[in-house]
């Protein structure tokens, strides 16, 4: 038997059962691909080390003592794994057929690819956006503010987001999203792992960017699909990662835009940042109000 073509990635916490659906359908769905599957459990309470286990003892599982995050879990594998490709994944996917076969299939007849991600889909059958732009200062803030929302025609404002048709087509993009990315093997190690200074949250984008940065290609592939539930680890305790979506946001913000930004603009961005996380925060317990009261 040959070597392994590709390792997979899935960090799980206390998202049991969505992390065994999606193992189950990457053995349905995956026929032409000889792949290693890692589970790494970032200190789950809801028995899942044990119900992964039990079920798939074929599956690699690493289990943290603690919550360490979507990069630093993530890195374990790829330090670990062996395959020529790893791909990322969130627990809360399902993996349509064919997938991975048409996503490393791609890989080995485009050397320049260094990743490669599906079209993704809501369970709804909707389109969820992904294979963005990288986002400019102006256009993170109209993101996070809710100003692209006023200003839904604004040009400036949506140039992160594709225009809806190109979701339909193959093309080369900026940015994937961490619920389902394939990179190269020798792409990480020109690049370097993902940045565990981003716990979760914007350490996809900042991933993409070095590689982009470094001078590989990434590609957006709609003929292979997957379905994300999105958030189902995050909204567990939506205070919380309220406040680390926003610490990943200043994060990415200091790293990529503050060198080379004066001072007055860095402390505009950052401040309406905090303003934005105080809304935030407070909408959501407005929100968990209404819900206990009614």
């Amino acid at each position: 038997m040959g070597g392994v073509d590709l390792s997979v990635s899935i960090v799980n916490y206390n998202t049991r059962d969505f992390a065994l659906g999606l193992v189950q359908s990457l053995i349905d769905n995956t026929h032409r691909t000889n792949m290693e599957i890692f589970i790494v459990d970032n200190n789950s309470k809801d028995g899942s080390v044990e119900a992964i286990s039990m079920e798939y003892p074929q599956v690699k599982v690493i289990a943290n003592q603690n919550n360490l995050g979507f990069a630093a879990a993530t890195n374990k594998v790829i330090k670990t794994s062996r395959g020529r490709y790893v791909v990322l994944f969130t627990t809360d996917t399902v993996v349509s057929p064919g997938a991975m076969d048409t996503l490393v299939e791609f890989m080995d007849q485009n050397p320049q690819a260094g990743a490669v991600g599906p079209k993704i889909l809501n369970p709804d059958g909707s389109i969820q956006t992904s294979g963005k732009t990288f986002p400019t200062p102006v256009v993170a803030l109209a993101v996070t503010s809710g100003l692209g929302r006023l200003f839904p025609n604004n040009r400036v404002f949506h140039k992160y987001y594709l225009p809806t048709d190109e979701y339909q087509r193959f093309h080369e993009v900026d940015q994937l999203s961490g619920a389902c990315m394939l990179v190269r093997r020798e792409t990480i190690e020109d690049v370097g792992l993902l940045d565990e200074g981003f716990f979760i949250y914007c350490e996809d984008v900042d991933w993409c960017r070095r590689m982009r940065q470094r001078g590989w290609k990434l590609y957006y592939a709609p003929q292979s699909h997957i379905t994300h539930h999105k958030g189902e680890s995050s909204k567990k305790s939506s205070d919380q990662m309220i406040r680390v979506y926003y610490q990943s946001l200043r994060y990415f913000y200091r790293k990529h835009y503050a060198p080379d930004s004066p001072r007055l603009v860095n402390a505009f961005w950052l401040l309406g940042l905090r303003v934005q996380e105080a809304r935030a925060l407070l909408e959501n317990r407005v929100s968990a109000e209404k819900r206990v009261r009614y």
